[in-house]
C-alpha cells in the first residue's frame, strides 16, 4: 500500500486528522500502560482471536450507543483515562502498604530481639530511688563499671539517622 501526500505544502499540524492521530497515540500509550500493569500483577488479558470478530464487536457497540464514531472515541478516552488514574492510585497505595508492612516486620524483629535479650538477662535496668538519680547520665561508672554495649538495635526515622549517628559517636568515643 502506498500513500501519497497530496498536500505537501501544508504543515503537518494543520491537517484535518492530526488531532485524531494525536488522540489515538495518547490512547495507545494508555493501553500500553494498562497492559504493563496487568502483566506486572499477573492479571489475565483476553485477546480477540480474529480481527473480524473485533471489528464486529466495535460496530455492535457503536450501534448500541447510537452515537457517531467521534463520540465513541471520546467515551473510550474518558474510560481509559479513568482506568489509568485508578491504576496509578492503586499502585501508589500498594507501595505505601508495602513500605508500612516492611516497617512493621522490622519493628517486630527488633521487639523479638529485645525480648530475647531481656529473657537472657543480659541487660537489667538499675532501680532508681529518687528524682536526682533520674537526671544523671546513663553512661556513668555509677551504674556498672564493666557495662559495655556489643550491639544496638532499633528502628528510627530516616530524618533522624545523622543525628543518631552523632549521638552514638559521642557516647562511644567522645
Amino acid at each position: 500500500m502506498c500513500i501519497r501526500d497530496r498536500n505537501m505544502k501544508g504543515q503537518v499540524y494543520s491537517r484535518p486528522y492530526t488531532s485524531y492521530v494525536k488522540r489515538c497515540d495518547e490512547e495507545a500509550r494508555r493501553l500500553k500502560y494498562i497492559e504493563g500493569e496487568c502483566v506486572k500483577y499477573h492479571m489475565p488479558i483476553h485477546k480477540s482471536i480474529e480481527i473480524n470478530d473485533y471489528i464486529g464487536l466495535m460496530g455492535k457497540m457503536q450501534e448500541d450507543r447510537r452515537k457517531s464514531g467521534s463520540t465513541l472515541l471520546d467515551e473510550i478516552e474518558i474510560g481509559l483515562k479513568q482506568l489509568e488514574n485508578f491504576l496509578r492510585d492503586q499502585g501508589r497505595r500498594y507501595q505505601e502498604m508495602k513500605e508500612k508492612y516492611t516497617w512493621l516486620v522490622e519493628y517486630k524483629c527488633v521487639l523479638q530481639k529485645a525480648e530475647e535479650i531481656k529473657q537472657k538477662g543480659l541487660y537489667q535496668m538499675p532501680i532508681l530511688n529518687n528524682l536526682e538519680e533520674t537526671k544523671a547520665p546513663l553512661m556513668t561508672e555509677q551504674l556498672e563499671p564493666g557495662l559495655k554495649f556489643t550491639s544496638i538495635s532499633g528502628v528510627i526515622n530516616t530524618e533522624d539517622c545523622n543525628r543518631f549517628k552523632k549521638l552514638i559517636f559521642r557516647v562511644c568515643r567522645g
